[in-house]
């Protein structure tokens, strides 16, 4: 029966007649984003989206239903045990996140690379200290005093 409803969920998403809304959550970030399907019987179904760190899609492990006539109000279906939890968070991630987010460029790796690269290294500090002492712009006996003052 879980795999018969998810089959529906999903045919039903597809479609458009089943309606997805942002759940709020303290989980929420720029890369996990949760959603929400009320159906008409009062039950809900519930599912948090994975992104990468570029916003595209990542995965999805879990869809909960809850109905107070379930046991315990609820149930969880793995994407290992149906893989239409994947299908269904894919759907829903095309339909409903990726229009309204810009993919990025680049990877965490790429700007933590450009901040390495941005920081100066000794020689080049020395060698802007010594411009800034033939240009003028810097005084020589600032440095001077500086580098031999008494500790």
């Amino acid at each position: 029966m879980k795999k018969k409803l998810l089959e529906s969920i999903l045919s039903n998403t597809k479609s458009g007649y089943l309606k997805w809304n942002i759940r709020k959550t303290i989980f929420d970030s720029e890369t996990n984003r949760n959603y929400e399907c009320l159906i008409n019987d009062g039950s809900v179904v519930k599912l948090e989206i994975v992104l990468d760190e570029n916003l595209s899609y990542k995965n999805c492990a879990i869809i909960q239903i809850e109905n107070k006539n379930l046991v315990n109000g609820g149930l969880m279906i793995h994407k290992y045990e149906i893989p239409e939890v994947e299908e269904i968070a894919k759907e829903v991630y095309n339909m409903y996140i990726s229009p309204n987010i810009q993919v990025r460029p680049k990877t965490n790796d790429d700007v933590l690379g450009e901040i390495i690269n941005a920081i100066p290294s000794i020689e080049e500090k020395r060698d802007q200290k010594i411009s800034d002492i033939l240009s003028g712009t810097e005084k020589a006996g600032n440095i001077f005093s500086r580098l031999f003052r008494k500790k």
